[in-house]
């Protein structure tokens, strides 16, 4: 994949975290309990689909893979 950033080429590979969820929230803050806005990217013990690392800019894209009732 290429960075729409910088135009280089980004590293494959996978996020991976322990027990916890991760989400994107627009508000700072220290849990991680859903809220309404907010965009489940992993529950526990689930993997994230592929994920890109781009060296230059620092950055991760994540393609969301969404199921039936998410």
């Amino acid at each position: 994949m290429i960075c729409p950033y910088c135009n280089q080429e980004m590293r494959p590979g996978y996020l991976n975290t322990g027990r916890t969820r991760i989400l994107f929230s627009t508000k700072d803050r220290w849990d991680t309990e859903p809220k309404q806005d907010d965009i489940l990217l992993r529950r526990l013990w689930r993997k994230t689909g592929p994920s890109f690392y781009c060296k230059n800019c620092n950055l991760i894209i994540t393609k969301l893979e969404k199921k039936d009732g998410e």
